[in-house]
């Protein structure tokens, strides 16, 4: 499960037909005005793509020559960013800058929090602690937006590390399309890696998981001395050998929201997630549209047009109201917290993580402050906006320093 191939834009291959872009989830191009968009793209001309993109990565599977469309987008995103860099809002809210949302945020964690990010960078700090364990719990730069999402009885065997910024898979600045801060990123994880002795790295993020499987490696050449594997294989190896039973059945039905790097990752990806799911005894309700079909939550639409992430943010929120469910699901971590935000304008089911559906059900009560974390987040980001001299309205462009 996640391997996909070399990832670049094939231009050779390209036979313009259109056929990515006509099925995009986003667009309602016909197939003519897709053609003429993927022309634009690949002569470096202007393109309503590169503003409304969301990110999502859907036109990959829908090329019939596994092109990869999506990475001529990134790539034009990053000619943008290299002549004219990135708004100063976006920027300041990367894990690579200081201050950022991370640093804003943090003033606002519980005492539980506090004591569990510390741990995390302290373990980080000091990887000879690390040494000698089998399997590592690796928790990426989402998680210390919401550090209570990392604290679990059923992974607790697991010795854990972090730490934002320093150790982000740079997942970010790829899909923000600075390749060249990606690719920067990628060699500083290669040189920390470099010394671990561990058989694996397990994922608790989606979005790192891909980093390090794919990514990383296909497009940055990055090289690690383990096997990746994602927190969700892991727990099912568990729930299939009886370690985790099931002891409270969860009676609801749910809707899930698929991330954007199941797109790379695959229909076995989204497979597994939706078995952890039904595992707990909840019923699945699928979207309208879902799986390659289904709508990005809106954090990654700042590439091409910051001001597009709120409207991409309730066409999602939009679409799970249409699914007969009592509760959205997401296993991305970054979903999770886009989706929390956009339930405190758009009110409507709550919003669960896949893993904290797993708690319940093995009979744990996990915090789920979610609304709350989702509040704290805006108010965070508005102090932050304020302190940096940025405006919502006027754009700054700066460039990424890493």
């Amino acid at each position: 499960m996640g391997d996909v191939k070399e990832l670049g834009y094939d231009f050779d291959s390209c036979q313009v037909c259109g056929e990515c872009l006509s099925h995009c989830p986003v667009f309602d191009f016909t197939r003519e005005e897709a053609q003429k968009e993927i022309e634009r793209l690949r002569a470096g001309e202007p393109s309503i793509v590169l503003n409304w993109c969301t990110g999502c990565m859907a036109c990959n599977k829908f090329c019939e020559n596994d092109c990869k469309p999506y990475q001529l987008i990134l790539d034009r995103w990053n000619q943008r960013y290299e002549t004219r860099g990135i708004p100063a809002l976006v920027e300041s809210i990367l894990f690579y800058s200081h201050p950022n949302i991370t640093d804003a945020v943090r003033g606002r964690y519980t005492q539980e929090e506090l004591a569990r990010v510390e741990k995390l960078e302290k373990a980080a700090s000091d990887p000879e602690s690390l040494k000698g364990a089998k399997d590592l719990l690796f928790f990426g730069c989402n998680q210390f937006l919401d550090p209570y999402i990392t604290l679990s009885q059923l992974w607790e065997e697991l010795p854990a590390f972090g730490n934002p910024g320093e150790l982000c898979c740079g997942e970010p600045l790829y899909r923000l399309g600075l390749l060249d801060a990606a690719s920067r990123q990628a060699e500083r994880l290669t040189e920390y890696f470099s010394s671990f002795t561990n058989e694996r790295l397990i994922m608790f993020c989606p979005a790192g998981y891909n980093m390090f499987t794919n990514v990383l490696p296909q497009k940055f050449r990055a090289r690690f001395p383990f096997k990746v594997q994602y927190l969700g294989d892991w727990l099912w190896d568990r729930i299939q050998s009886r370690e985790i039973k099931r002891r409270n059945p969860l009676n609801m039905r749910v809707t899930v929201q698929d991330s954007c790097h199941s797109r790379q990752l695959g229909e076995g990806f989204r497979s597994l997630n939706r078995q952890l799911i039904e595992w707990t005894g909840a019923e699945i309700v699928e979207m309208p549209r879902h799986g390659d079909r289904g709508l990005c939550c809106g954090l990654s639409a700042a590439a091409g047009w910051y001001p597009n992430v709120l409207p991409t943010l309730f066409k999602a929120l939009r679409e799970a109201g249409r699914a007969d469910a009592e509760a959205l699901v997401a296993y991305c971590n970054g979903c999770l917290l886009t989706l929390a935000i956009g339930r405190r304008f758009y009110p409507g089911m709550p919003v669960y993580h896949a893993f904290e559906l797993v708690q319940m059900a093995a009979g744990e009560r996990p915090s789920h402050p979610h609304k709350g974390r989702a509040g704290e987040l805006l108010l965070a980001g508005l102090s932050l906006f304020k302190q940096e001299g940025i405006s919502l309205l006027r754009e700054r462009r700066r460039k990424v320093q890493i």
